[in-house]
């Protein structure tokens, strides 16, 4: 099933739903409030005789209360009670768009691209981790404070990523790049998805994948191969924010660096905001790939650089 099929299904459960929430408010008003019930039949009952009365047909007789009489009335009993009257009447998960998913403009609601960005991310690696790994449980605990030779320590540059991610979501949208680079279990993850988790909960399209899964797509999509993937060619190129997680762990060839120069350079271009994370050291990066995809890295990309041992075995002897 598309996107485009869960999203419209997940829609019309909502409107479903809506109509039960309104049915439910409205009979238990009505069990609370029994006048109200009366004058809601009394109105009804005076449109349809008037609407009779129109068209010469014959109409039952009425307690002779015009309908704007029967209006106000009701309007000052509803002020009586404390309720208002768009409580009885109208509920939407969405109030801008109505649960339609498009504003009136024609343009997509925020609730529509949260609903696709939270599809993509589900079918992520990190679908697991949204919502747990994030800025707040972020903890400085498992990097040493020992320094190096150029007297940065582990824990300093935790804390020089750490504040670099969190800028990136305050000040987006920004056309900002980044590049985190660091071997395996220093963080590089963890920062991302927390990274991911902020913009979701603010209804920012982000597509997440590893660099591998990527290079599949691309290549399914060139080579017009039928692609099993849920996510798509569209979703890579056209996400406010792409996210391509190890960098390096896909099998180079020319065609990888081809696509990915078009890819980083495109999204340059286009204003498109890209984060990549990667094992690969500043030297490797510009030994793995050719020296346009690494200068084009290095002259629009905020580089990260962490490093330490494995907060995974270091969690075990905490």
């Amino acid at each position: 099933m598309t996107d485009a099929y869960l999203i419209d299904e997940i829609y019309k459960e909502r409107i479903l739903e809506n109509q039960r929430i309104l049915d439910k408010r409205v009979n238990d008003t009505y069990d609370k409030y029994p006048l109200l019930k009366e004058l809601d039949d009394k109105i009804s009952s005076k449109i349809i005789a008037d609407t009779l009365k129109k068209i010469g047909a014959s109409a039952a007789s009425s307690d002779g209360a015009s309908l704007e009489e029967l209006k106000a009335k009701r309007l000052s009993y509803l002020k009586e009670i404390g309720i208002d009257d768009n409580y009885l009447t109208s509920y939407y998960h969405c109030d801008k768009c109505r649960d339609t998913g498009y504003l009136e403009n024609g343009t997509l609601c925020t609730c529509f691209i949260k609903l696709k960005a939270e599809l993509m991310i589900k079918r992520s690696p990190i679908r697991d981790r949204i919502g747990k790994d994030t800025f707040s449980n972020f903890t400085f605990d498992y990097y040493s404070d020992k320094a190096n030779d150029n007297g940065i320590s582990p824990k300093d540059a935790a804390k020089a990523a750490y504040d670099e991610a969190v800028s990136f979501v305050k000040g987006y949208p920004s056309n900002e790049n980044m590049l985190i680079t660091g071997p395996t279990g220093v963080g590089k993850t963890y920062l991302t998805t927390a990274i991911v988790s902020e913009l979701i909960k603010d209804a920012h399209m982000v597509c997440y994948l590893p660099a591998a899964d990527l290079f599949e797509i691309m290549g399914d999509h060139t080579f017009n191969r039928p692609s099993s993937g849920d996510i798509s060619y569209k979703d890579i190129v056209n996400s406010k924010v792409l996210i391509i997680d190890d960098l390096g762990t896909e099998l180079n060839s020319g065609f990888v660096d081809s696509t990915l120069f078009s890819l980083i350079n495109n999204r340059l271009n286009q204003g498109l905001s890209t984060i990549i994370s990667t094992n690969l050291g500043i030297n490797q990066i510009g030994e793995n790939y050719s020296s346009r995809i690494a200068s084009r890295i290095f002259e629009n990309y905020r580089v990260i650089k962490l490093f330490g041992n494995d907060i995974r075995l270091v969690k075990r002897n905490f």
